[in-house]
C-alpha cells in the first residue's frame, strides 16, 4: 500500500496541469510554470489507494419506490427546470440563471465532492432535501416523503453523468484530513488565508472582497459554455455546504464541471515526519469564513405547517400597530432568487391569520428601499401568495403541466404590488408617477388601511380611464373598479397562463406598510368565490410565497421565490 505521499504528490502535478489549462482564470505565475516543468517527472503508475470504483446499487430497504414511480415523482416536481430527460430545457430553464443542471450532459456539481457511488448518492439526497443557495432549486423536505426523495435521488445518478474525474484527495485520505480542524477563530490564520486569497488569485473571480465581482467574472463559463456566477463569499451561503469541512471539500477537490480548480496539489505539503501539511487550506477556510456575516440568514426552504392563528380583534385586519399582533407567532421561510445577482440573501417571516370570517397571511421582508412606481426602467416591490389547487403538490413554477405528469398543476395567487399600494394610497389611480414622501427623519411610512376614509376629492377619473387603453380591452389592472385595490387575486398553470379573475370574483385585500427598510404586508379574503382556494376545515393547503425588489430590477419571473410549504387549517 502506498503512502500519502504519492497521492498528494499525484494530486500537485494534476493540479498544476488543470490551472495551466484553465482559459477562464488569469495567466499563471512563475512559479507555477516552473512547476509545470517538474511535474511531468513525477510518477506514481501502478501505485493507487483510491477507493475502488463501484456501481451505485440499492436494496429493497432504502427505499419504497419504484423506479417508475421515481420517474414520475421527477417529471412532476422536477422536470419543469431540468427537462423531462434531463438535459436541463425545462419550459422554466430559460427564466432561470444560473440554468438548472444538465444532469445527462455534465457532472454532478455538490453531490460528488467526496466521491465514489454512496457519497454521490447522499450528496443528491441533500441537494434534493435542502435545495441549493443562490440558485432557484428549492428544497422538498417536508414536501416529498424520505423515500420520494431517496427514489428521485437514484432516478437522477441513472441518468446523470455522474463524475468526470477523480478527486484530488481520495475520500479515505479526505477523512484523514479533517479528523483535525484548527481554530478558524484565530486572527493570524485568517490573515494567512487573506494572503493566500491574493497569492492564488482567487481574487480574479471571487473579488477583492470575496463579492464575486472579480475581473473573469463577466467570462466564466461551466463544462457546456454556459455562463456561471463565482460565489459571493460575503453572503455566508455556500451551495456545497458551508460547515468548515465542506469548505475544505471544495478548496480541496474544486467544483466539477466549473472553472473551480482543485488547489489540493497546490496548497498541500509534506512534512518531515511524512504527515500532511494542511495548514494553508485551513487558512483559506479561516479566511473566508471571516467574510461572512456572523449572522445567517434563517428560514427553512421547504415544509413548514402554517397553523392558523385566531387574531383577537377584527381591528387588527386594518391595523398592522394593533399591540395585539406581539402575540402572533411568525414563522421564517427561505427565498432563493429565480435570476442569481451579487445581492444579500432575503428571507421572509410568515404568519397564516384568521378573524370575522376571513383568512389571510401576513408577510415581513428586508427591502432597503420603497420602489411603488411603475415607469420606464423602473419596477415595484411586490409579494405574492400561491396555493396549490387540487389534491396533489404540483411543480413549483405556478404549476407548470408537463407531459407524463400525473396531472395537471393549477394554482390560485394572490399578489400585492407597490404601485397599486401607491394607488389605494393617494385614492386614486394616477396616469402619473406619486412622489415619494419623506417624513424628514428617515422615516417613509407607507400605509393605507382598507377602511380609512378616502382623502377629499378621490376616487376614479373615469375619463382618464377612457384613455388608457389596456382599460378599453377590459384588462384588470387598468379596471376602475378595481383601482383602489392594492392586492389582486389570479389562477395559474404555468408560464403565460397567469389570469386575473373578473373584478366580481376579486375578494382579496392586499395593504402594506413600509418602515426603514422593511415592508410588512397583510393579504386577506372572506368567502371563496370562483377559482378560489377553500380553507375547509382540517385542509392541508400546499403554500408558497415569492418577494420583488423593485431597486433590484425584479419583475415577472425575475423574483425571490421560496419551496413548498403547508397551510394548515385546523
Amino acid at each position: 500500500m502506498c503512502s500519502m505521499k504519492a497521492w498528494w504528490l499525484d494530486a500537485w502535478a494534476g493540479a498544476l496541469k488543470r490551472r495551466g489549462e484553465v482559459a477562464t482564470r488569469g495567466p499563471l505565475p512563475l512559479m507555477r510554470l516552473a512547476a509545470l516543468a517538474i511535474a511531468g517527472s513525477i510518477s506514481l503508475a501502478g501505485c493507487d489507494d483510491r477507493a475502488p470504483s463501484a456501481t451505485l446499487t440499492t436494496t429493497a430497504g432504502d427505499h419504497a419506490v419504484t423506479p417508475g414511480e421515481a420517474r414520475a415523482l421527477f417529471v412532476t416536481h422536477c422536470a419543469a427546470c431540468h427537462g423531462t430527460e434531463g438535459h436541463g430545457d425545462g419550459p422554466a430553464a430559460d427564466q432561470l440563471y444560473p440554468r438548472p443542471r444538465a444532469f445527462k450532459d455534465s457532472p454532478l456539481r455538490f453531490a460528488s465532492l467526496d466521491a465514489g457511488p454512496l457519497a454521490a448518492r447522499d450528496g443528491v439526497v441533500r441537494t434534493i432535501r435542502l435545495g441549493v443557495p443562490r440558485s432557484a432549486m428549492p428544497g422538498f423536505d417536508g414536501v416529498l416523503s424520505n423515500a420520494q426523495i431517496q427514489g428521485i435521488a437514484d432516478y437522477v445518478l441513472s441518468m446523470g453523468r455522474g463524475l468526470t474525474r477523480d478527486p484530488s484527495i481520495p475520500p479515505d485520505q479526505m477523512r484523514h484530513l479533517l479528523s483535525t480542524v484548527p481554530d478558524l477563530e484565530n486572527d493570524g490564520l485568517i490573515q494567512r488565508g487573506r494572503e493566500l486569497f491574493a497569492m492564488w488569485k482567487c481574487t480574479s473571480c471571487h473579488g477583492p472582497y470575496g463579492h464575486g465581482d472579480g475581473e473573469e467574472m463577466n467570462r466564466l463559463v461551466d463544462s457546456l459554455g454556459m455562463p456561471i456566477q463565482p460565489a459571493n463569499l460575503t453572503s455566508g451561503l455556500f451551495k456545497s455546504g458551508g460547515t468548515p469541512s465542506e469548505i475544505f471539500r471544495v478548496i480541496s477537490n474544486g467544483v466539477p464541471g466549473t472553472p473551480m480548480t482543485p488547489y489540493a496539489g497546490l496548497l498541500l505539503r509534506e512534512n518531515p515526519d511524512t504527515s500532511i501539511f494542511t495548514q494553508d487550506i485551513w487558512a483559506l477556510v479561516a479566511y473566508v469564513r471571516s467574510l461572512a456575516p456572523k449572522w445567517r440568514t434563517g428560514g427553512k426552504p421547504s415544509g413548514l405547517e402554517l397553523k392558523i392563528h385566531d387574531l383577537a380583534s377584527e381591528a387588527m385586519l386594518g391595523d398592522l400597530s394593533h399591540p395585539d399582533w406581539t402575540n402572533v407567532t411568525w414563522q421564517q421561510v427561505a427565498l432563493r432568487p429565480t435570476w442569481e445577482r451579487s445581492a444579500e440573501p432575503v428571507s421572509v417571516h410568515v404568519a397564516a391569520i384568521r378573524a370575522a370570517g376571513r383568512v389571510g397571511v401576513l408577510l415581513s421582508w428586508p427591502d432597503a428601499t420603497m420602489d411603488i412606481a411603475k415607469d420606464f426602467g423602473r419596477f415595484p416591490d411586490a409579494a405574492a401568495v400561491m396555493f396549490a389547487l387540487g389534491d396533489q403538490v404540483p411543480a413549483i413554477p405556478m404549476g407548470v403541466g408537463i407531459e407524463g405528469a400525473s396531472q395537471p398543476g393549477r394554482v390560485n395567487i394572490w399578489l400585492w404590488k407597490g404601485d397599486r399600494q401607491r394607488d389605494a394610497t393617494a385614492g386614486q389611480r394616477r396616469l402619473t408617477p406619486l412622489a415619494e414622501s419623506d417624513g424628514g427623519d428617515g422615516r417613509r411610512e407607507f400605509a393605507v388601511s382598507p377602511d380609512s376614509p378616502a382623502p377629499p376629492g378621490a376616487g376614479v377619473d373615469d375619463a382618464e380611464f377612457a384613455l388608457i387603453p389596456s382599460a378599453s380591452v377590459g384588462n384588470v389592472h387598468s379596471d376602475p373598479a378595481l383601482a383602489l385595490h392594492a392586492g389582486l387575486e389570479a389562477n395559474a398553470s404555468g408560464f403565460g397562463t397567469l389570469d386575473y379573475q373578473d373584478a366580481g370574483d376579486q375578494g382579496v385585500t392586499g395593504w402594506a406598510v413600509w418602515a426603514p427598510e422593511r415592508w410588512t404586508a397583510i393579504m386577506h379574503r372572506g368567502e371563496a368565490s370562483g377559482e378560489d382556494i377553500r380553507f375547509a376545515r382540517g385542509a392541508r393547503i400546499p403554500v408558497a410565497f415569492a418577494v420583488w425588489d423593485g431597486s433590484q430590477g425584479h419583475r415577472d419571473g425575475t423574483k425571490f421565490v421560496s419551496g413548498w410549504h403547508w397551510l394548515v387549517v385546523d
